[in-house]
């Protein structure tokens, strides 16, 4: 990720390792369950990512909307000058 957990996550496994194949089933255990959480991990990453750029395409969308009923709005109180209308947009990007 680029906003600095990744160099932060990378320094917490800096001292873990997978150890030597001494044939230990312990150690095989634990280097399985590190493989594990390393992929989940990446996984997470990934899915993240994927929703950053999900919401972005449908922040653009929503903004791109507002603007064309803005200009329905601004039509509709340009042709209809003397009627009393009270129309509020609010759009915080």
């Amino acid at each position: 990720m680029d906003n600095g957990h990744e160099e932060r996550l990378a320094e917490r496994f800096s001292g873990v390792g997978l150890g030597e194949s001494s044939g230990s089933h312990e150690n095989d255990v634990k280097n399985d369950s590190l493989f594990q959480v390393i992929k989940a991990v990446e996984a997470a990453e990934a899915t993240i990512k994927q929703q950053v750029e999900e919401n972005n395409l449908l922040k653009a969308e929503l903004q791109r909307r507002y603007l064309e009923l803005a200009k329905y709005v601004s039509r509709f109180i340009f042709h209809f000058p003397g009627q009393r209308t009270e129309i509020y947009i609010s759009f915080r990007p």
